[in-house]
């Protein structure tokens, strides 16, 4: 029996010890990690604005959330999405998105392979507006069904406030091409709100 305590002793002796560097380790890592990302915080959704619904419209072009609260200075993702109500084929989008850029800052658009290329105008910053034109070389043209992503767009808050990321739409810049017709898509559309606190 006095064995066991004394080899008992022999392990607490050094046991004790590098459980304590563990949980020392372990702590400093835990709070290096969450400042590590701080800027780049998750931002809360909350109901989007109306979506606009468009008579003889037959998809739908939304932000997904479509509306999102952020602290200023730290950055979050949104998605533009394009939503048939039934299978077409498209030629191309010319799309514009209007924001105020004293209050928001575009530092990245990613878009996935859907177009045959995309043409993005680089001077986002100066007017507050995104220009982009999708466009598809081959023949049958883009076929959607489905929900389809268009894009995503990383937003960092510059100031406190509110306002929205806005489509440009009734004729003004955002226009979408069905294939074979070239014909004009008319669509509903839902804009972005935006809460800085």
């Amino acid at each position: 029996m006095k064995k066991n305590v004394d080899r008992l002793k022999r392990i607490w002796v050094w046991l004790v010890p590098v459980l304590a560097i563990l949980v020392i380790y372990a702590t400093l890592t835990l709070a290096k990690n969450t400042g590590k990302n701080k800027t780049e915080q998750k931002a809360v959704g909350f109901p989007a604005t109306k979506v606009t619904e468009v008579s003889g419209s037959i998809m739908k072009l939304a932000f997904v959330p479509g509306g999102i609260s952020f602290q200023q200075g730290e950055t979050t993702k949104v998605d533009l999405w394009l939503t048939p109500k039934k299978g077409l084929s498209l030629d191309g989008i010319n799309l514009t998105i209007s924001f105020n850029p004293e209050f928001l800052q575009i530092t990245q658009i990613e878009t996935p392979k859907l177009f045959s290329s995309v043409i993005e105008d680089k001077e986002v910053e100066k007017d507050g507006k995104i220009h982009l034109i999708f466009l598809e070389e081959k023949t049958p043209g883009v076929f959607l069904q489905t929900p389809t992503k268009l894009l995503t767009l990383t937003i960092k808050s510059r100031a406190l406030g509110e306002g929205e990321m806005t489509l440009m739409t009734e004729g003004k810049e955002t226009v979408i091409t069905q294939t074979k017709t070239s014909k004009k898509v008319l669509f509903d559309y839902g804009n972005l709100k935006v809460v800085v606190n």
